[in-house]
This record gives C-alpha cells, structure tokens and sequence, in this order.
C-alpha cells in the first residue's frame, strides 16, 4: 500500500474519532443538564425595574467578602462517645444508634482541599467545634482557618454540652463579629466537586441566592425527628406572621447565609430559638434554622432563585449502589456535594477503601493546614 493511501486511512480513522468524541460530550453534556439543570422557566431573577416594587422594596443583601462556616465534631472520639452515653442518660443501644450522625469520615479534610481547589474568593473558613482538633489538622499552618468553640459560640453555656446540630445553629445568631455578615454554611459531609462563583450565592442587585426542594412543608404524615422538627418550624411562622400555609424545604446540602437575618430571626422568635438552644440532643420540637432562614430570606430580603447547584447522595453498605454515586460524582462534576452518611456500624472495609480512594482521586492535593 502507497504511502498516500496509508495517510488516507490514517486521516479517516481519526476523522471518526473526532466526530465519536465530540458526539459523546454532547450527550453527557445533555445527560449532566438534564439531572442537574432546572427548566428555564423554573429560574427567577427579578426584573431591574421600578415597577417590580414586591422586589425591589426588600430589603438588600450587601457583601463585602464571604466566608464558609463548617460545624464538625469527631463523634469517634471516646471522650465524646462517654460525654453522650452519660448526658442520654446511659442508654447505650441509643448511642450506638446514633454513632452514624458523629462519626468522623475524613469528609472536612476533603472538603477543605475542595475549597482550595474551586473556592477562590473564599475570605476566612470558621469551624465550629467542641474543642475539638482534626488529627491531621497542622495547627501551625491554619492560614486563612479559624476554629469557634461550642463556648465561644452558645449565648447560654447552660447548654452545653450539645449534641444537637439544631441547638448548634440556633447558636449562629451569636457568630464572633470577625465571621463576615455573607457566608456560606456547610457540614463535614459537604464538598465542592466544581468552580463555584460570587454570582452562585450572592448578587449585589438580586440579593441573596436561595436553594429551596421542591416539596412542602408539612408533610402529609411526617416521619423521624427532621421531618418533624421542619413541620414544627412552619408552624412557628404560621403563628409568627399569622397565616396558615405550606412553605418550601431548604436543599439538604450547602447553605447560603447572611448574619443580619439570622439576628432578625432571633429577635422575633428569640423564645422558640432558645428552648432549641436548650435540647443536648434533637427533639420534634426543635426549631429548624436553615428552613427558617430560607423563608425569612423570602419574605424580607431581596432574593433570586438560581439553578440547583446541589448534588445529594446516601453512601451506605451497599457497594454497587455506593459507586454508582461516586462515578456520577466524577463524571458529572456537580458544584456542591453532600454525602450523607447511612453506613452502619458493621460497613465492610471495602465501603471505606472505596470512599477514601474517591476523596483522593477527586482531591489528591495536601493542603498547607494538613500534616
């Protein structure tokens, strides 16, 4: 075969390649909007008007910078394992039931190097814990991360200890004046899989940025202490504002938050806030703050509503279905990511071997606070 001829193939073949290739982005391109990407028209911005009064005449979300605000708490720790199992009473079947809400998987190591990686304009990062430290945590080499204690945070140290991430975020009204008035909230199951921007979480004319799911609050027949706890918050603001109506739950993942309304929401229902301050462990009567935050945000505060950003997922003892979640993870890149923990306490090894080799391989580089 002529030298021409064998470059004729060779052009061919790679020809198709090309053309293969780019058909095959567009339809992951198309799969990844279509699990992750709203209807167009399900997207609000407010139109820059005088005549959109209902809008304009809330009141303005200004940021001069953004911080991120985690809660985390090693409830592997045996201290804090003991401190429950005395403060529950010694119910210790209850405690190892709840081993899964405080177990330490790793996930703020990785979610800090997630920040680093697709968080730029991040300002400072605050961890709230009970005197706690990470173990691989380099507390010589912070930078821009600060650690608030359960006591610098609780306006009553009467309540303390908490084992209540409710009673926690009650306490956010109270954050040191040196956290900025705009920050984002996020658990140690939450991480960013992709580049975020300011315009994801905040506008200077729309406001704030808000996530709701699509289903209401109460639910028909509520079921486990969050679902409960939710429904007991709608009736809060049913009394508080005297209507009767269904509201929108807030997304179960990274939370978009701003000081001043946290403080409006503490000086109007500073009771129900307390008596949630007050519970070591959570209760169905629990005040629900991101759920009430969202809707204080909808009724006051200039807000748009931007396409869901959020992927969320149960990592659980089944394998198949736990790699499954990891490889749409990777393939598709969602912004913000929460792994919620649903493992049990005897997960075979493989569930954490797969989980690690994930976190690695999404976010293989050591950050400056690591050892």
């Amino acid at each position: 075969m002529s030298d021409s001829k064998i470059l004729n193939h060779i052009l061919f073949f790679l020809i198709i390649f090309i053309v293969t290739g780019t058909l095959l982005n567009i339809h992951l391109i198309a799969l990844y909007y279509k699990k992750f990407k709203p209807s167009p028209e399900s997207i609000f911005l407010p139109d820059y008007n005088d005549s959109n009064y209902t809008h304009w005449s809330k009141i303005p979300i200004k940021c001069d910078k953004i911080d991120i605000v985690y809660t985390w708490v090693n409830g592997s720790d045996k201290f804090h394992i003991l401190s429950r199992y005395f403060k529950k009473g010694g119910d210790l079947n209850t405690i190892l039931k709840d081993n899964p809400r405080y177990r330490d998987l790793m996930g703020l190591k990785y979610s800090l190097r997630s920040v680093k990686k697709y968080v730029p304009f991040i300002n400072n990062i605050w961890i709230i814990t009970d005197n706690q430290y990470p173990n691989w945590i380099n507390l010589n080499s912070l930078g821009n991360i600060h650690f608030i204690t359960h006591q610098q945070l609780f306006k009553n140290r009467s309540h303390l200890p908490s084992f209540n991430s409710n009673a926690i975020e009650s306490n956010f009204h109270s954050l040191p004046d040196e956290v900025s008035d705009c920050f984002l909230y996020l658990n140690d199951d939450i991480f960013f899989g992709n580049y975020v921007n300011y315009s994801d979480f905040f506008d200077d004319d729309y406001g704030i940025a808000v996530y709701p799911e699509k289903w209401k609050a109460p639910v028909l027949k509520p079921e486990g202490v969050w679902h409960k706890s939710i429904a007991f918050s709608n009736s809060i603001l049913n009394r508080q504002w005297e209507e009767d109506k269904e509201r929108y739950y807030p997304t179960h993942g990274l939370q978009v938050w701003n000081k001043n309304i946290l403080k409006r929401m503490y000086r109007e229902i500073r009771n129900e806030i307390e008596f949630t301050s007050q519970n070591r462990f959570r209760t169905n009567n629990d005040t629900q703050i991101p759920f009430l935050f969202q809707q204080y945000a909808l009724k006051y505060y200039r807000h748009f509503l931007p396409p869901p950003i959020n992927f969320y997922g149960s990592i659980n003892d089944d394998i198949k279905k736990t790699r499954e979640i990891y490889f749409n993870i990777t393939r598709y890149h969602p912004k913000t990511v929460c792994l919620n923990d649903r493992l049990s306490d005897v997960t075979p090894d493989q569930i954490y071997q797969d989980l690690y080799k994930f976190f690695n391989t999404m976010f293989p580089d050591k950050g400056d606070f690591e050892l």
